[in-house]
């Protein structure tokens, strides 16, 4: 059987997506308006977060994490030869992922007001530190 065929016993079907190139990008990735730019989304974490919006958070810290903040898979990413130098991995990601949250509501927060972001889209997504809480709840109104 050729393969985009679908088997239906009665007949083959042939079957040809019609999106454009800009929903294909829509479905299997996030935007970041920072890059002003569409980056490749989480695949574990479509697979657990539910709400589209914390959902785009989560991916926007991993992506904050390892394209905006240059040191960062200097010290702990795949290939550093540093990782042993920096101590424990899931501390030092705690730390970094606070800070990504501020500087994420900092820089977007006006991409975050005009798609309806609120509190509990950040409150939602785990271990956010007091100066974090804090700022979520200075910037965001509800």
């Amino acid at each position: 059987m050729k393969e985009n065929y679908h088997d239906n016993s009665n007949y083959e079907e042939f079957w040809e997506c019609h999106c454009t190139v800009e929903e294909v990008k829509l479905v299997q990735n996030f935007f970041c308006p920072i890059c002003v730019d569409f980056n490749k989304a989480s695949e574990y974490l479509n697979s657990v977060i539910t709400d589209k919006k914390t959902l785009w958070l989560a991916n926007m810290i991993t992506h904050y994490r390892h394209h905006h903040i240059s040191w960062w898979d200097k010290k702990y990413g795949r290939n550093s030869v540093y990782k042993v130098q920096y101590g424990d991995y899931e501390t030092e990601k705690l730390k970094v992922n606070n800070s990504t949250k501020r500087q994420i509501l900092r820089k977007c927060l006006l991409f975050l007001n005009n798609h309806g972001f609120c509190r509990e889209n950040f409150l939602t997504v785990k271990d956010n530190d007091q100066a974090t809480i804090d700022l979520i709840k200075k910037l965001l109104t509800k």
